[in-house]
């Protein structure tokens, strides 16, 4: 075996055996990229397979190194943000990513009638009316944490 070979061979076995060796084995560990907490060994849950294999995915080392590298590197080359949380908006500002829900045209319309019925009672009585409506906004209660 010549000196290549021999460094490339080393490079893959460390490449290999050093995210094992810095794998997270901290309980009630949660991920700063997911806002949500790592998965955890529970032999009890039935599905051993698919328990270990999102345990190895969520603990792995260097996991949040290279899903920012790798967020880092796409927006450099080719301008677009890869990141499970956050996406790009207008003038480049950094937002929420958030599902599309549909709308519920019957729900925002009796809303609507409710809020206008509350409005009129309180102009009938001199009282002051203020709404403010706040949009989706994820929290890490909503998020499994």
């Amino acid at each position: 075996m010549n000196w290549i070979e021999k460094a490339f061979l080393s490079a893959m076995t460390a490449g290999i055996l050093l995210p094992l060796c810095c794998f997270n084995w901290k309980r009630d560990s949660v991920s700063p990229i997911d806002n949500r907490r790592l998965s955890e060994l529970d032999f009890d849950s039935g599905d051993v397979s698919s328990m270990l294999d999102s345990f190895f995915k969520d603990r792995i080392g260097f996991r949040t190194l290279c899903i920012d590298a790798y967020t880092q590197w796409n927006d450099i080359l080719f301008g677009e943000m890869a990141h499970p949380t956050y996406e790009y908006g207008r003038d480049g500002y950094v937002f929420f990513k958030v599902k599309a829900e549909q709308e519920d045209r019957e729900f925002i319309d009796a809303f609507c009638a409710h809020l206008r019925n509350v409005q009129e009672y309180c102009e009938n009585r001199n009282i002051p009316f203020i709404v403010c409506i706040l949009g989706l906004k994820p929290s890490p209660s909503r998020r499994n944490l």
